[in-house]
C-alpha cells in the first residue's frame, strides 16, 4: 500500500472522538485565517481548558498565535485564577485579563441586575480590548452545520 493510500484511509481508522478534535483543530485553524487579531476567550473553566488544549494540538510544535483572554467578572475564586494564570504559563502563553470597570466602579451586583451586569462584563469587556474574539461558540456552532455533534 503507497503512503497516499495509508492517508486517504486514515480517517475512517479515527476513532469517534479523533474525528471530533480533528474537526474542533480545522475549525480553529480557519477562524485563526479568517480573523485579524484572534483571542480565545479563556474562563479556566472545563470548556475554555478544552478549548485551549485544542489550539495547543493545533499549532504544535508552535505555540497558537493568539492570547487568552480572561473576562474577568471579579467574583472567580482565587483557585480559578491561579489555575488560569499556571495555565497560561505551563504553556507559554500569552494573557489578557479585561474587565468592565465602569460597571465594576458603579457597583453593578450581578445579584440584583443580572442581565445588564452579564452583558456589561461578559459583552462589553471584550468590545474594549477591539480584538477578533474566537469563541467556543463559534466552533461548536460550526461543528453542529459540519455533523461533527458538538
Amino acid at each position: 500500500m503507497q503512503s497516499s493510500d495509508t492517508i486517504a484511509t486514515l480517517p475512517s481508522k479515527l476513532s469517534h472522538l479523533e474525528r471530533l478534535q480533528s474537526k474542533a483543530i480545522h475549525f480553529m485553524l480557519e477562524a485563526v485565517a479568517e480573523a485579524r487579531n484572534p483571542v480565545l476567550l479563556f474562563s479556566a473553566g472545563k470548556d475554555s481548558t478544552v478549548m485551549a488544549h485544542l489550539a495547543l494540538q493545533a499549532f504544535y510544535p508552535g505555540k497558537p498565535p493568539f492570547p487568552l483572554l480572561h473576562i474577568d467578572s471579579t467574583r472567580e475564586f482565587q483557585s480559578l485564577l491561579d489555575f488560569r494564570d499556571d495555565f497560561a504559563s505551563e504553556h507559554g502563553l500569552e494573557q489578557i485579563v479585561r474587565a468592565n470597570e465602569e460597571v465594576r466602579a458603579a457597583g453593578l451586583h450581578p445579584f440584583d441586575h443580572v442581565e445588564r451586569y452579564t452583558a456589561a462584563m461578559r459583552t462589553d469587556a471584550p468590545r474594549q480590548g477591539k480584538r477578533a474574539v474566537m469563541c467556543r461558540l463559534r466552533l461548536a456552532s460550526r461543528a453542529r452545520r459540519h455533523g461533527g455533534g458538538g
